[in-house]
């Protein structure tokens, strides 16, 4: 995968994500994931549109960072055929989701 057409998928990413909330949290307690970066879903034609944009083929291992439910390696490998995927993710219930979505696949 190019570089900076990797680069440039991670923009049109966040321009679909809305931002993480800037406020505070009082006391000591850690926040929890949905506090400091809420999930939105990517629709499937955006994730298309990016790993073809991106060339996605059979040589690359596409890792996402800030996966949410995954589908966008789960594509990468099953849509595009990719050799592998990684995603990485803050929220426990998410990334339980995104495991059971790739077994089923």
């Amino acid at each position: 995968m190019n570089p900076y057409l990797a680069f440039k998928l991670v923009h049109i990413a966040l321009g679909c994500v809305a931002p993480a909330s800037t406020a505070q949290v009082a006391g000591p307690a850690q926040p929890s994931p949905a506090q400091v970066a809420p999930f939105v879903s990517t629709p499937m034609s955006v994730v298309d549109e990016m790993l073809k944009l991106a060339g996605v083929g059979p040589d690359d291992v596409v890792v996402d960072l800030g996966s949410g439910d995954g589908r966008l390696v789960l594509a990468a490998v099953t849509k595009f055929g990719a050799r592998s995927g990684f995603g990485v993710d803050i929220d426990p219930t998410l990334v339980d989701y995104a495991n059971r979505k790739t077994q089923e696949a």
